[in-house]
């Protein structure tokens, strides 16, 4: 699943309308990702792990 940061949510978004995928899952953190700090890349990994786990676990039921 994409991964892509809130300044390319809506791009993003509408390109996977535009083929036909709608409800395409799509992990969103905070921009920037350059120029962060340690600990502010480290929260937006943990971002990026909590929303690609919950995605997944409601794909699967």
């Amino acid at each position: 699943m994409p991964v892509v940061t809130t300044v390319f949510e809506n791009s993003v978004r509408a390109l996977a309308r535009a083929q036909g995928y709608a409800q395409f899952p799509l992990v969103v953190i905070k921009h920037p990702v350059a120029y962060v700090d340690d600990a502010q890349l480290t929260e937006r990994a943990q971002d990026v792990v909590d929303q690609a786990v919950r995605i997944l676990l409601a794909r699967s039921h």
